[in-house]
């Protein structure tokens, strides 16, 4: 059994969950943000290899931010484990033992859990996305650099495409990449120089084949606020182009139907783990066993 985890759970849970908390709320902020040692990690990546790798880069994070936590942890144990009471490490490690061995007879249920729990909040996620979206909405470039907000996040933007300012960045998935580009979208009064509040999201091979189509607009698709790439959103504040106030990406073709048909999809999926899973545990149930009378004639 490891000393180091029965040492912790001499700390209280409530304790032990603060304690821990709080670099799992900044790892996640750091990796949503691009910002902190998740950047640092990412632009040093960038300069030797040319990319880096988003997941690795998120876990090795959180393993960076998690490991004072442990020591903090380990510190606090020693205040409490010179206040134990006779018998309580053996009922540490006897409740240990217990966990790990529930955790043993239980881990296809635990892995169907997390299943569920992760196609579940996707499902929620893409469902009030699509049903909350509103109608399509026409608004001008002019008017969100204004500072006005969309009524809906179904737009159809009128503008000026400016390829030439663009930035794009490749997604890796096995031995397939994906180049993803953020065109900016102005109006006529913008000037070079000046910040851009409007990008429109699209692919670099339908940026090539539909350049013509793009160019005069309008660009309909759904529109998100602060939705550039943490790594795009540094490189344009660095060129000081990006606004005081909030920016907006539209992903261009988007619609509602489609968030909401891949809130089904995941529905579906959550739907199928529960039933396969409680059909598992109703053919793992004990049947009672009936005895017949003995003869004692």
């Amino acid at each position: 059994m490891n000393r180091f985890a029965l040492r912790a759970r001499a700390v209280p849970p409530s304790i032990r969950a603060l304690i821990g908390g709080v670099p799992l709320l900044l790892s996640a902020y750091w990796c949503a943000a691009y910002a902190g040692p998740y950047r640092w990690l990412a632009e040093a990546q960038l300069e030797a290899l040319g990319g880096y790798e988003v997941v690795l880069t998120g876990a090795l994070v959180f393993l960076m931010a998690m490991l004072p936590a442990g020591v903090l942890v380990q510190l606090v144990a020693t205040h409490y484990l010179a206040r134990d009471a006779p018998g309580a490490e053996a009922a540490r490690r006897a409740g240990m033992q217990r966990k790990e061995a529930r955790i043993v007879a239980n881990v296809g249920y635990i892995f169907a859990g997390v299943l569920f729990l992760g196609a579940g909040g996707a499902a929620v996620y893409f469902l009030l996305l699509g049903l909350t979206a509103g109608a399509p909405v026409a608004i001008a470039a002019r008017s969100l650099e204004q500072g006005v907000r969309p009524k809906s996040r179904q737009v159809i933007v009128s503008g000026k495409l400016r390829p030439d300012l663009a930035m794009s960045i490749v997604e890796s998935t096995g031995s397939t990449d994906i180049e993803k580009v953020y065109v900016p979208i102005v109006s006529p009064a913008w000037q070079a120089g000046q910040p851009v509040t409007v990008f429109l999201e699209t692919y670099q091979t339908g940026l090539d084949f539909q350049g013509k189509e793009l160019a005069p607009g309008p660009y309909e698709g759904m529109i998100a606020e602060d939705g550039l790439p943490g790594m795009v959103r540094a490189s344009i504040a660095a060129k000081g182009l990006l606004p005081k106030g909030p920016h907006w990406v539209v992903h261009y073709r988007a619609s509602a139907g489609q968030y909401v048909t891949m809130g089904l999809v995941f529905l579906t999926v959550a739907g199928i783990v529960a039933v396969l899973t409680s059909a598992v545990a109703l053919l793992r149930r004990p049947r009672g066993l009936k005895c017949a009378p003995a003869d004692v004639s």
